[in-house]
Parts: structure tokens; C-alpha cells; sequence
């Protein structure tokens, strides 16, 4: 009555590797390092693509979790859709997240004005492509 189900082992030896939630706040942590952690868990464990997409939103915390709930059903219902449209939102060089950023910015308490200018500048030119704000600031 306590069989095994053989097409469920895991696939290597001794425990899977762990994969640590994922927040997207961090600055040390990175996408691309936190992907290839949790895809070496995936081929582990066996998991299927369905099952990829579940522990996919399983692990997701905080502003990760965030750009999930606000992706379209086409990118949840697929699981290289969903890291792709993950990979735009939450990449720190891509441009979706610095136009975020730029929307958000705000001088910080004891921030030279031109010093905040500048960091509004480098933020700008990451999210929109151009080198200055408008015409009219030269």
C-alpha cells in the first residue's frame, strides 16, 4: 500500500539545492544569478513546466511578487513567456524598470541638488534613451 512513485525520485543525490525567495530589492542579488539557481533546482526535482510556473510564483517576495501580479494571463500561463516579461520588469539596467524608478525618484534628505539632477539624469537616460530631459534644460 506504500509504493514508490519511481517517475517522481529526485534525480540527483542526497538534498535538492535550496533556492532562497526572490525580491528584486536586492541589489546583490540578481535576476540572472537567482534564475540559474532556481533552474538547476527545477532539473532536480523534475519539475514540469506547470510545475516551474508554480514554484516560479512560489519564490517571488516583495516587488517581485509585485511585477507578477501585474503581468497579463499570456505571460502566467507559460513559463518562458513569464520569465521574460519577469527578466524587462525587473532587470536593473532595463529600461521598464528605470522609467519606474525615474517616476519615483525623490531627492534624499541631505542631497546636494545637483548631485539628485544628476542621479535624475543617469535614471532618465536609462529608462528613456536620450541624454537630456527636455530641450529646454540646456
Amino acid at each position: 500500500a506504500n509504493q514508490v512513485d519511481r517517475s517522481r525520485q529526485v534525480r540527483g543525490r542526497g538534498k535538492a539545492p535550496p533556492v532562497d525567495p526572490f525580491t528584486g530589492e536586492q541589489p546583490d542579488v540578481l535576476w540572472e544569478d537567482w534564475l540559474s539557481t532556481f533552474e538547476r533546482a527545477s532539473t532536480w526535482n523534475g519539475w514540469s513546466e506547470s510545475e516551474k510556473l508554480l514554484q516560479l510564483a512560489g519564490h517571488l517576495r516583495g516587488k517581485a511578487l509585485q511585477e507578477w501580479t501585474l503581468l497579463g494571463a499570456d505571460a502566467t500561463e507559460n513559463f518562458g513567456a513569464a520569465l521574460a516579461a519577469l527578466r524587462n520588469r525587473l532587470d536593473p539596467g532595463g529600461p521598464a524598470l528605470a522609467a519606474q524608478d525615474f517616476r519615483h525618484l525623490t531627492q534624499q534628505q541631505g542631497e546636494i541638488v545637483a548631485d539628485f539632477i544628476h542621479r535624475l539624469e543617469s535614471v532618465f537616460r536609462r529608462a528613456y534613451g536620450r541624454e537630456k530631459l527636455s530641450a529646454e534644460t540646456n
